[in-house]
């Protein structure tokens, strides 16, 4: 279990660096595909570069080197529309053709990442780090996918041995500061994002991530001031209902909070995490009927949710509904056996 708060934040914000960077030029030496094709596969984008490595694949069936290459550059413009199904099938084949790539079991890991499948996404890292065990980007990737497996300790050693392999990679900070961020270490969170930033001044989106870290270490101004630029640079869900948190765990401005909350909401509707701040605002505003209905719909969708069972208990103590009370704040803990503590750092108790 997470000792933070799930911090809402995509973790490959900064680059598409976990596609991989390939290291193959243009297929000038293939008789059999056109130049113009070959050229378009290498560096076209989207659906040209798609369409001309298909030619290059139909083009070149009995050339494995041609059709690998051809099925790797097709399962990246695939990943970067989004289409990570087609992309796993494309970085299959690349496979069979060369079972020892490890370009192409990292591609094919972050396809599965992104559908979800960590685990097997974590066996493909595994196998790209053993053949190419200096790797960086498959390092990055492994380390993601392991926090998103709750293992952020392990993650951080992975962080660490891409920053020795590249000290100024900016998505190596940034993710450090994630898995710091996921184990309560704000402090170190924030000074993870301090040095991506440094390094990546223009990528605003690293501001929401340490704004959320600023709120749990007591620094909600400051916290405000990081969301505030992120908003503008990206008015998402996710940013709205961090900096609705920042002002709920705060205790003040709750009447900006609400409409952060309420935008986040309506932005994306039901996101359990954002009806979980919202119960809070409404905590704090004494309107316990309200948080108690959002609490429940928070825990409807996500029943794991330990802050928004702690704050159901706490608004049914405030309505004397005791027994119920108890009881929720005592599941609460033991899903989160520190939640009365985090709670209680925000001047929240019983």
């Amino acid at each position: 279990m997470k000792a933070g708060r799930v911090l809402l934040v995509v973790l490959s914000l900064i680059t598409l660096a976990a596609l991989g960077t390939l290291a193959y030029g243009v297929y000038t030496h293939f008789a059999v595909a056109p130049v113009s094709d070959v050229t378009q596969c290498e560096r076209a984008s989207g659906q040209a570069r798609i369409a001309a490595c298909t030619a290059v694949i139909e083009a070149q069936q009995r050339n494995g080197d041609a059709t690998f290459r051809a099925a790797i550059n097709r399962g990246n413009a695939y990943s970067e529309l989004g289409r990570y199904r087609r992309a796993f099938d494309d970085y299959n084949a690349a496979l069979l053709w060369n079972p020892d790539s490890s370009v192409a079991r990292n591609n094919r890991g972050y396809a599965l990442y992104r559908l979800g499948q960590y685990q097997r996404a974590l066996d493909d890292y595994n196998e790209a780090l053993r053949l190419e065990p200096n790797d960086v980007t498959a390092l990055l990737n492994r380390a993601r996918v392991t926090c998103a497996l709750d293992q952020c300790a392990l993650a951080i050693k992975d962080f660490d041995a891409a920053l020795r392999l590249r000290p100024n990679d900016a998505n190596a900070f940034y993710g450090r500061g994630h898995a710091n961020y996921a184990l309560g270490r704000y402090d170190l969170a924030v000074r993870d994002y301090d040095a991506a930033l440094r390094l990546a001044p223009k990528a605003l989106q690293i501001l929401a991530s340490r704004g959320a870290a600023y709120s749990e270490i007591g620094q909600p101004r400051l916290a405000i001031a990081d969301l505030d630029r992120a908003i503008e640079d990206e008015p998402s869900g996710y940013n709205f209902n961090d900096r609705c948190w920042a002002r709920a765990i705060w205790g003040q401005q709750l009447d900006l909070a609400l409409a952060d909350c309420n935008e986040a909401l309506r932005l994306k509707p039901g996101q359990p995490a954002f009806l979980d701040s919202r119960a809070l605002v409404y905590f704090r505003m004494g309107k316990y009927a309200a948080a108690i209905a959002d609490t429940h719909a928070a825990l409807g969708e996500r029943p794991d949710l330990a802050g928004s069972l702690y704050v159901l208990g706490l608004a049914r103590l405030r309505t004397g509904d005791d027994r119920n009370a108890d009881a929720d704040i005592e599941a609460a803990k033991k899903l989160n056996p520190k939640i009365a503590e985090t709670y209680a750092r925000y001047g929240v108790t019983p």
